[in-house]
C-alpha cells in the first residue's frame, strides 16, 4: 500500500503531474489492498494532480505559441520593410512594438506616423511624427517635419499642395490661386508645429527664429553677407528664405529706445524674440568698437530695399530705418543725438503658403 501511494509523491514533487494522477487512479482502484478511508484521501490529491496538468499544459502552449522577440534595430527594419511591402497592420505592430521596448528612441515614432500616414490616419500620424521629431537628431528633423506638414495639409484636404519647397511670393499677403488654396489657418497649423519658425498672421509670412541658425553664421553680416546667408538658409525643412523688405521687416521690429546701456530691441508679440532675448535664449555675440564693449543685442537687422544712394540698402536699428552702405558689417552712426554702435544682421522670412 506504501509503495503505491509513495510512486504518485515521487512524481508530484518532479512535476510528472500526468503520471502522478494516473497512479494515483490506479492506486484507488486497488480496493483490496486500500482501505475507503484511504481512498477518500487520494481523491484530492488525484484533483490537484488534473489540475496542475492542465495548468503546465497551457503554459506550455503558450510557450510554444509566443514568437521569437526581435531587438530594437531588428524590429524597425521588419516594420520599414513590411511598409514598403504595403502590410500596414503588420508594420504598424512593428512600430507599437518598438515604441514598447524604447519609448526614448525617435525611430519607432517615426515609423508608426509613417505607418498611419500611409494608413490615412494622419491626426495621429502627425502625433507621432512630432515625438519623433521631438527625440530625433537634428539631422533627422527636416525630413520628420516634412512628413508631419504632410499630414497637416491631408488633413485640412489639401493633399494636392504638398511640396517639398514652398515657393516665395513677390508681394506679402498677394497669392496666387494655387497658394490660395491653403487657408492663413492651415498654414498656422503647419507652421505652429515647427519651433523654428512663426507665422505672421497679419502677413501671411513666415519668419525664422535666429537662435535656430546655424553655428557656422557669421557674427557680423554686410547686405551680401546677409542676403547670402537668408538665400542659402535650410532650416525647418525649407530652403525659400530670404531677406525681407523694409515694409515687412517693420511689421515685426517695433521702434525703441536705443540708450546707450542696457538698451534691449523690441519686436512683436507672438514672435518670440523678446522672450529669447530675456532668458538668453537668444544671446547674440558681445562686439568691441574703440575699446568699448558692447551688447550683442545692438543689432542693424539688413532688407532687401535699396536706399538712398546707390550701394545701399535699408537696415532697421532699433525699429527705425536707415539707409547703409552695403559693405558695413559694423560701426557707429549719428542717428539721432546720440552715437549709435551696432553690428549687422538678419531676420530671414518666406511665403508660408505653396
Amino acid at each position: 500500500m506504501w509503495i503505491v501511494r509513495a510512486a504518485p509523491w515521487f512524481l508530484l514533487r518532479r512535476a510528472s503531474f500526468d503520471f502522478a494522477a494516473q497512479e494515483w487512479r490506479h492506486a484507488l482502484q486497488c480496493h483490496a489492498v486500500i482501505s475507503p478511508e484511504q481512498t477518500l484521501s487520494m481523491k484530492p490529491l488525484t484533483a490537484a494532480c488534473l489540475s496542475l496538468l492542465i495548468l503546465s499544459f497551457a503554459a506550455g502552449t503558450s510557450l510554444a505559441q509566443a514568437p521569437a522577440t526581435l531587438d530594437y534595430d531588428s524590429t524597425i527594419k521588419q516594420g520599414t520593410a513590411q511598409l514598403q511591402s504595403g502590410s500596414g497592420d503588420l508594420a504598424l505592430a512593428s512600430g507599437e512594438a518598438a515604441i514598447r521596448a524604447a519609448p526614448g528612441r525617435w525611430e519607432g515614432h517615426a515609423l508608426l506616423g509613417r505607418t498611419l500616414l500611409s494608413m490615412k490616419r494622419y491626426e495621429p500620424a502627425a502625433d507621432a511624427l512630432s515625438k519623433a521629431i521631438e527625440l530625433a537628431p537634428q539631422s533627422e528633423q527636416p525630413a520628420l517635419r516634412d512628413l508631419r506638414r504632410q499630414c497637416l495639409l491631408a488633413e485640412a484636404g489639401s493633399v494636392s499642395t504638398v511640396t517639398s519647397a514652398p515657393v516665395a511670393t513677390a508681394v506679402p499677403g498677394q497669392y496666387s490661386p494655387a497658394e490660395s488654396r491653403m487657408s492663413i489657418e492651415t498654414a498656422r497649423r503647419i507652421v505652429s508645429a515647427n519651433d523654428a519658425e512663426w507665422l505672421d498672421p497679419s502677413t501671411g509670412l513666415v519668419w525664422a527664429k535666429p537662435w535656430y541658425y546655424p553655428p557656422h553664421a557669421a557674427r557680423q553680416w554686410n547686405f551680401a553677407d546677409a542676403q547670402s546667408f537668408c538665400s542659402t538658409l535650410t532650416l525647418a525643412g525649407y530652403s525659400d528664405w530670404r531677406l525681407p523688405s523694409a515694409e515687412e521687416l517693420q511689421h515685426v521690429f517695433l521702434p525703441s529706445a536705443s540708450g546707450w546701456h542696457g538698451a534691449r530691441p523690441q519686436f512683436v508679440d507672438g514672435y518670440g524674440l523678446n522672450k529669447a532675448l530675456s532668458q538668453g535664449t537668444w544671446a547674440p555675440a558681445s562686439f568691441t568698437l574703440n575699446g568699448i564693449k558692447f551688447q550683442g543685442n545692438r543689432l542693424l537687422f539688413w532688407t532687401n530695399t535699396p536706399g538712398d544712394q546707390m550701394g545701399e540698402h535699408v537696415g532697421f536699428y532699433f525699429g527705425e530705418p536707415h539707409s547703409i552702405n552695403d559693405g558695413v558689417k559694423a560701426g557707429e552712426s549719428q542717428w539721432g543725438h546720440l552715437l549709435n554702435p551696432f553690428q549687422g544682421y538678419a531676420l530671414c522670412v518666406r511665403a508660408a503658403t505653396p
